[in-house]
């Protein structure tokens, strides 16, 4: 900031001080506070400019809006179907009046992420209003893999002329159910008395072998506190590929065919 100060006047003399700058005065002095008051308001411009792009909203206040779930989607990750569907709002954006700069950021908490820029259609951000802007997405969650899990917490990232801007509004829940060998689900088949997934048998002994289901099943308390996958599953055992032993083995108390199922 500039100050002028003005100091009494002498004959045909005064002095205007500028930042401690003495100057006497001249027919040229009046062209000479244009300048400086011309660079103070350039000055103002600069900073104008700096704070346009800045993440603190265009008007007084913080940018506002959110995200939504607009639908889970299919919910067995196993089975091909819909996609979940979000919907991105942001608005009191300091976007310096070009939407171009607008950026949303997505971490769909599966191991990917995502970004939105300008266009038209669902994966593309519109400009719906002044420094208003939002967003329809469409994401498909993993069915296996290491980053499987029976619910999803996406987040939004806003960025403005590439600087982030912080998250935007709850993350909302996605839910994954899946086959009981994907998420929290264990397969687990064991010799009843023993616990042992391979149980042994002499050649030549009769030996009559009883098998427990102690499967954990997936997307079901404690791993899941609501939207419980706690529906009826169809479970298929498979005894063998091929008969490798001698005499019959009975299955049922009958002989059957391998494989059985």
């Amino acid at each position: 900031m500039f100050f002028l100060k003005r100091l009494p006047i002498t004959p045909h003399l005064y002095t205007d001080i500028v930042q401690g700058i003495s100057m006497r005065k001249s027919p040229n002095l009046p062209a000479i506070k244009f300048i400086i008051i011309g660079f103070f308001i350039l000055c103002l411009g600069q900073l104008n400019n700096l704070y346009a792009q800045s993440c603190n909203g265009f008007l007084p206040g913080p940018v506002t809006g959110g995200l939504t779930l607009v639908s889970n989607g299919q919910i067995c990750a196993n089975i091909v179907g819909a996609a979940g569907q979000m919907r991105i709002d942001a608005g009191n954006v300091d976007d310096n009046n070009n939407p171009a700069l607008v950026r949303f950021e997505i971490d769909w908490n599966d191991g990917t992420t995502q970004t939105l820029v300008q266009g038209a259609g669902v994966g593309f951000i519109q400009n719906t209003g002044a420094h208003t802007y939002t967003a329809l997405v469409n994401h498909n969650y993993p069915a296996a893999g290491a980053n499987v899990k029976c619910e999803y917490f996406p987040t939004v990232t806003l960025r403005v002329n590439g600087t982030l801007c912080g998250s935007l509004g709850v993350p909302p829940r996605f839910i994954r159910w899946n086959t009981d060998n994907q998420n929290t689900g264990i397969l687990n088949v064991t010799e009843t008395a023993t616990s042992v997934n391979n149980f042994l048998v002499c050649a030549g002994a009769t030996t009559v072998v009883t098998f427990t289901d102690r499967t954990t099943l997936n997307c079901i308390p404690p791993a899941l506190a609501s939207s419980i996958n706690n529906f009826g599953r169809w479970r298929r055992f498979v005894y063998g590929t091929a008969n490798t032993i001698t005499g019959a083995v009975l299955i049922g108390g009958a002989p059957q065919g391998f494989p059985f199922n």
